[in-house]
Parts: C-alpha cells; structure tokens; sequence
C-alpha cells in the first residue's frame, strides 16, 4: 500500500470514529461546520428552506459537508499520526527483542550454572580443608542460581530459595553431616532448575 493510500485510510478511519460523537474536538467541529453551512443557506435563502424536502437537503448538506471538512482535517492530521504510530511500534517491537534476548542469555547461563552445580555435587570431599572450600564454592553457586533466576523469572528464584522438601538425593558418600545437607539442597535445587529449563526447550 502506497504511503498516500495509508494516508487516506488512516485519515478515514479517524474521521469514522470522529463521527461517533466520542471525543470533544470531533464534536466541535461537525457543531462548527453544521453551524456555518446553516447559517449560509439561510443568508442565500435557500431555495425550500419552508418545507420538509428543504429541510431533508439542508440535513443532507449539512452532514456531507461536516463530514467532508472532518476528513479534510484528518488528511492533514494522519501523517503525524501515522508517524507517532510507527514510532511506538518500532519502540515495541525492540523492546520485545530486548526483553527475549535477555531471557535467552539467561537461560544460557541458567543451562551453565546446573552443569556447573552437578560436577560440584559429584566432586569428591576427603578432608575438612576440602569441605571448607566446597561449601564456599557451593554458596556461591547458589547465590549465582538465584540471581540469574531472578533475571528470567522472580517466581523461579522463590522456588529454588525456599525448600520446603528435598528429595532423595543421588547415592553418594557424604564426607560429614554438612556436606550431606549440601549435597541434598544442591540436588534439590538442580532438579527443580532442571524442570523448569526442560520447558523451555
């Protein structure tokens, strides 16, 4: 569709909705125009003006001439609108582009932290200097979790931040009390950062 065509549709199309009486400007002018076309014929003295056929040509007039200088007004006007239409559709469009390419670097990193959380889960703990160093690296990770499923999505981050239950965790040694509950909370976490990327596939 050419650019005049779109132009004298857009320019229709406000005029359509002029003519419903819903706004005050429209309103105005149709009472503007009636006005001056009335107050013409009665100064040329119409010809009939006396009967109910005049009367029906005066109506007639009065309304195809209202009507006609709303759309002259709108085909002036529709450019702008047009333009300011075009402007927000551009906006939003790139805004949608922003906000999915965002989510799918997180996810990316989402799909990174669980491949990273379970070789760190698997990672074998023989002495205390290790489990010192495995639980500081497992709070970390958590944490990481956490922000970037914040980033993707607030209810997610609430679900991996409050464990109400874990399951079963795989079967593995545990070096102490500690790094069992460790071991239980990072399963429990990775499986529900699990299922929740599985749907997104």
């Amino acid at each position: 569709m050419s650019y005049y065509k779109r132009v004298f549709r857009r320019a229709w199309e406000m005029t359509r909705s002029d003519f419903r009486l819903v706004q005050v400007r429209p309103a105005l002018i149709k009472a503007a125009l009636g006005g001056a076309v009335i107050a013409i014929l009665v100064m040329l003295e119409f010809p009939g003006m006396a009967d109910k056929t005049g009367y029906a040509a005066i109506a007639a007039l009065v309304f195809v001439a209202g009507f006609s200088g709303v759309l002259l007004i709108n085909l002036l006007l529709a450019p702008s609108a047009l333009h300011s239409e075009a402007e927000e559709t551009i906006a939003r469009l790139g805004k949608q582009l922003d906000d999915k390419e965002a989510r799918e670097a997180a996810l990316k990193v989402l799909w990174e932290l669980r491949k990273d959380g379970v070789a760190l889960r698997n990672e074998p703990v023989t002495s205390v200097p290790m489990l010192l160093l495995w639980v500081e690296r497992a709070e970390s990770w958590r944490k990481d979790v956490l922000l970037a499923a914040g980033s993707v999505n607030i209810n997610l981050r609430y679900y991996l931040e409050i464990l109400n239950e874990v399951g079963d965790p795989p079967t593995m040694r545990a070096f102490d009390n500690t790094h069992g509950s460790w071991i239980k909370i990072m399963s429990e976490i990775l499986r529900r950062l699990e299922g929740f990327l599985c749907k997104t596939l």
